[in-house]
């Protein structure tokens, strides 16, 4: 069972990796990459795993939303821009969920490296993604500011959250 939760998880990683490259764009292939990370977090009972849950949910129900608004109206009217909001808090929750799953599935020295990158990672779309909404002016600088300022802090938060139960599993050989 381990196994193909980790298959899931490794796919679902790469998936979000691809989709960070445009986060509006790729949000289709940061959904499924989500789904993907719940599923394995699922089959593998991790610790952390209703972070992941929550995490899918949110971006997933945003996502919707954007899909469903372009659809009825060929686009997002900017009144409605704000129900964009939790496709990147679901993502940056993801990408620490992540970071927590692998560190449940591997073992070794080498996943902190990879879940510190992860971690990096979630800041590194927040602030494109709020680079991309100061462009289009649904957004000021100052509040742009504030959002990523609130974003790393919540991602520490969290990260830091489980740093002594996580600390005590090195070993030293």
């Amino acid at each position: 069972m381990d196994e193909k939760a980790k298959v899931l998880v490794v796919l679902g990683s790469i998936g979000i990796l691809i989709g960070i490259i445009d986060p509006l764009e790729g949000a289709l292939l940061i959904f499924p990459g989500s789904g993907m990370i719940a599923l394995g977090a699922y089959l593998a009972q991790t610790p952390r795993r209703r972070l992941v849950y929550c995490a899918f949910l949110l971006s997933g129900s945003s996502i919707a939303a954007a899909l469903g608004m372009s659809y009825l109206w060929h686009g997002i009217p900017d009144r409605w821009t704000l129900v964009l909001l939790p496709y990147p808090i679901g993502w940056m929750m993801d990408v620490v969920g992540v970071a927590f799953t692998l560190d449940g599935l591997f073992e070794g020295r080498w996943i902190r490296v990879v879940s510190a990158i992860w971690v990096l990672a979630a800041v590194w779309l927040l602030i494109r993604l709020l680079r991309i909404l100061v462009f289009i002016k649904t957004l000021t600088p100052w509040g742009a500011a504030a959002l990523i300022a609130l974003g790393c802090i919540c991602i520490l938060g969290v990260y830091l959250s489980d740093s002594s139960e996580s600390w005590t599993k090195i070993t030293y050989e």
